[in-house]
This record gives structure tokens, sequence and C-alpha cells, in this order.
């Protein structure tokens, strides 16, 4: 055996082999790689901002590394938060100058310009923040501001849907915030989260008249006439003198049909402001309902030759000249009578051809009809509308033409869209009475409707039947002037960066630490052994001996 072949087997010969196989991902490097990476569902929650609590990273551009820059947001942090908005709006500039690609400073200049009501300049700032970082959640929040001052609300909406989980509930200094994306999500229809933001806002400024009025305004709008009706008795202490909130209890205690309350304030409200047409209106509903048709009549005589031909105050005035018709036909003057029908029969074709949009005029205009005697024309006219209370009416026609089978369903048919409504219950208790006697006794629930109404009120005085009509008012609610001087949240203070001692050069703010995952205990190395081949014995064997050693 050579020498060198002597020195290959003892180098190779038995000595282990670690397997030099691809390493496989241990269970740490699937924890790493997961944290570092984002999920689909994670992605898009950053991209939309709208998962709450969710921090947006720090543009690398964003990062502030001008201390002069810096001391200069903070500075007018200091002034912003005193309310001193001239002020801070110089240091905000100032910093967005030092450091043109810092976010955060153009939107802190955008909340100054925003207080001081300056919408264009503010709207530019906050464009420039969301170039520089799209997931800028404060921009958003004043970019909400604005496009609800433009009365864009599903924009305001969505500016607001993606800056809220900046806000706190916690933090007063967030009141406007969570009013004004109330606001929005109440005029983009979205009422289950304007309902949210709006008792946000209550609870952390609840001496805020602004957001009492936003309550009941949402209040309204889903008839929780009630609990509408407190929310601005909460807010007139503040503003006893303000006739809007004075004209919108007015027609709240309309709505609950207590017509002497709501008198009273339209007369107050008509003292500050002698021309709001929703209290002169109101007041002529309330007039009317009162048994003083004359008045109510001069009101709405008086307005329509002004020049007000509105559908609303044609409509009103149809249903006066309807009780007129009504009263002197009970007094036996039936050429009187019919000439107030043709005036309201007038009144309401001008109120459907001012208002093309609505139909309920045809449920008054089929009151008229059923009147007089002209039935068919009726069945079309409340067809035209059907509503409950349309139904109502049919059930009442019925029950006068004497029909009491189709009464009696038409009755039960309005019940069960309304089941607590006192007129539709005693309308079916006269029904009974006349019809179905045997049946009234094991119907206590009509005994007692019956009960419940009382005959002075004008819809069952001046009824030829017995029966009672219902007829649809038309009023409105004045809307209500918020602020626009609007304190928007900021973000904290930045730190100041860290000058380097030997360039003189400010450092970068070192990122946020991220998730490592924690160490894994790790098993043996796993070893394999192999033995090298034989050589193969040379055909020819050389002369050379092994040393002896």
């Amino acid at each position: 055996m050579r020498y060198w072949q002597l020195v290959w087997l003892f180098l190779c010969i038995g000595i282990p082999v670690i397997a030099r196989t691809q390493p496989q991902p241990t269970p740490a490097n699937k924890l790493t790689t997961r944290l570092n990476e984002k999920t689909p569902t994670e992605s898009t929650a950053q991209e939309s901002g709208v998962a709450r609590g969710a921090v947006a990273p720090l543009s690398a551009r964003s990062e502030p590394t001008n201390p002069k820059a810096v001391a200069q947001l903070q500075a007018g942090n200091a002034a912003y938060r005193n309310r001193d908005f001239a002020q801070a709006t110089v240091a905000f500039r100032q910093a967005a100058r030092l450091q043109p690609q810092w976010a955060q400073a153009q939107t802190a200049l955008g909340h100054a310009l925003l207080a001081q009501r300056q919408y264009r300049s503010a709207k530019l700032a906050y464009d420039a923040a969301l170039r520089l970082d799209s997931l800028d959640r404060y921009a958003q929040l004043g970019l909400g501001v604005i496009t609800y001052r433009q009365k864009q609300y599903t924009e305001a909406a969505r500016h607001f849907a993606l800056g809220e989980p900046a806000l706190l509930a916690s933090n007063t200094a967030h009141g406007d915030a969570f009013l004004y994306a109330g606001l929005s999500y109440l005029e983009a229809k979205q009422m289950r989260r304007a309902e949210t933001a709006l008792k946000t806002a209550n609870t952390l400024t609840p001496s805020n008249p602004s957001t009492q009025l936003a309550l009941s305004d949402l209040f309204r709008r889903q008839d929780r006439f009630y609990a509408a009706l407190h929310h601005v008795e909460q807010a007139l202490p503040n503003d006893r003198s303000n006739a809007q909130l004075l004209t919108n209890r007015g027609s709240l205690y309309l709505k609950l049909n207590q017509m002497d309350q709501a008198y009273d304030n339209f007369r107050q409200a008509l003292r500050q402001n002698p021309r709001d047409m929703n209290a002169l209106n109101g007041a002529g509903v309330a007039l009317l309902e009162l048994d003083r048709i004359d008045a109510a009549a001069a009101i709405y005589d008086s307005l329509i030759n002004r020049g007000h031909r509105t559908a609303f105050l044609y409509n009103n005035r149809g249903i006066v000249r309807m009780y007129q018709a009504l009263r002197q036909e009970q007094r036996g003057d039936e050429h009187q009578a019919r000439q107030y029908y043709s005036r309201a029969q007038t009144d309401f074709q001008k109120a459907q051809a001012a208002d093309t949009t609505s139909k309920y005029y045809q449920n008054n205009l089929g009151n008229l009809f059923k009147s007089t005697r002209q039935y068919d024309n009726a069945v079309k006219a409340y067809q035209a509308y059907l509503s409950k209370t349309a139904i109502n009416n049919m059930a009442v026609m019925y029950a006068s033409a004497q029909r009491p089978k189709e009464s009696r369903l038409y009755f039960d048919v309005a019940l069960k869209l309304d089941s607590g409504n006192r007129a539709f219950m005693y309308n079916k208790y006269v029904l009974y009475s006349r019809f179905y006697k045997d049946s009234l006794a094991m119907k206590p629930d009509l005994v007692q409707a019956g009960q419940g109404v009382s005959a002075k009120t004008i819809s069952t005085k001046y009824s030829l039947d017995g029966y009672i009509n219902i007829y649809l008012y038309d009023y409105g609610f004045d809307a209500y002037d918020y602020p626009e001087a609007v304190v928007l949240p900021i973000p904290p203070d930045p730190p100041t960066p860290i000058v380097s001692e030997t360039t003189g050069n400010a450092q970068p703010l070192a990122p946020a630490p991220s998730a490592v995952a924690p160490p894994v205990r790790q098993g043996p190395v796993q070893v394999e052994r192999r033995r090298m081949p034989r050589m193969k014995k040379a055909k020819h064997r050389g002369s050379t001996r092994c040393p002896v050693f």
C-alpha cells in the first residue's frame, strides 16, 4: 500500500459524517415568520384603518430628524391646547417648513386652520399629510369635518370611520370629534354608529348643548319622541332664547298629541323669530286640534296670500277646510259645506302638484271623497298611499257604508301594523258596539279603548258617523346650528431626535421594537454515521513497504 493511500484510509475510515441536508424551519422560525408577515386580514385592517385600537406604522419619510422642527411642533401643540390657534398655526408652519416630509406637522397645521374655520387651507394640509402617511387617522378626522360642512355626508362618514380608532372614549378633548362623527353617521343614515358616537360625546361633554340637540335629532328620526323631547329640554336651559329649540319642542309635542304645550312653545318661538315658518305652521296645526278652527284658517290664509305657496301649507289648509265643511254639515248648511269641500279638494290637489315626490296627501283626499260619498274615488286615493293610516280610513269608509266584515278586516290589518294606536282601537270599538255587541264583552281591550278617547277632541267632535278619520298634517323641524370651530385631538408630542456627537447630525428615531418570538428549545442534532467504501485493490501492487514504527 502506498503512503498516500494509508493516509487517506487513516483520515476517512470510521469518521462520523454529519448529514449535510438543507435545514428545515424549526417552530421558532415559523413563529418569527408569522409575526413579521401580515396576514391578509391584518393587512386589510391596517390599510383601511377601521379596526379600533390598531396603530398605524409611521412612514420612514415621516420620521422627524430635525430637532428644531420637533421643538416647533411641541410649541405649537402647547399653544393649540391653550386654544391659541393663531400662534399654533405659526409654529406648525415652521415645523412643516423645517421638516417637509413630516406628516404629523401637516396634520397639526390642518387642525389649527380648521379651528379657525379656514377649511380650504386645512384640506390642503390634510391632503399633504395623507400623501406622506396614508394611514394618518388624525388627518382623516379633519377631512371628515370638512366634508360634513360641505354636506358630503357619505364621504364624511367614511373619513370618520377611518379616523375614529384614534379617538379615546375617556378623553374629554375628543368630544368635538365624537360629535361630528355622530352627525356624519346620522346624515349618512348609519343610525347605530351615530347613536354610539353621540352618546360617547354626551358622556365626555354633558354640558354641551350641541350634543343634546344632536341626540334629540337622532331619536326624532327614529320616532322615539319622548327621548327626543328629553334631550331638547336638557339643551334649553343653556339657550332659552333659541327659537329653533322652542319650535322643535313644539313640533315634538304635536307628535305626542299634547296640543296645549305645543301651542305655548310655538308662541314663544314666534316672539323670538316672527318669521319662523315651522313655528307658524305648527301653531296653525295646534289651533286646529284645539278646535280653534277659524284662528287656524286665518293663519294659513295669511301665509298663502302673502306668497308662501308651499305644499305643506296647502295640505294643512285643506284639512282646516275639511273641518269647516264638517262643522257646516253638522249645522245643516249643506250648501256651505259643499263649498268648503270643494276648496279643500283644490288645496289637496295643489299640495300634490307642488310636491310630486310625496303621496301621503292622497290620504287626506281619500277622506274628502269618503265624506262626500264618492267611495270609488276614495279607494283609489287610499291605495295611492297605502299606509296604516289609509288602511284605518278605509275600514271607517266600509263601516260607514254598512259593510262590517270588510271594515273589521281592515281594522285588524291596521292594528297589526300599529297595535298601540288609540284611534284604531277606538274605531274598532265603535264597530263592535254597532255590529258585534255579543262579542264586545269578551274584548276588554276594546271596551277600555272606547272609554279612553275624549269626545271633546276635534276628530270625534266633528265626526258625522262616530268614527275617527285620521288626517295627515305636514309640519317639519328647524335644522340646528352646530359650532363651526371644531377642536380635534392631536397626537402626542414626538421625542426630540438624538444628535450625534461626532458628526453633529440628527439621528433618525429608533423604530419601535418588532415582535420577537420566544426561544424554543431545540432537540439534539441528528448525526448520521456512514463508512467510506473500501478502496479496490490495485491490479499491480507497488513494491513500497509500510514503515515500522
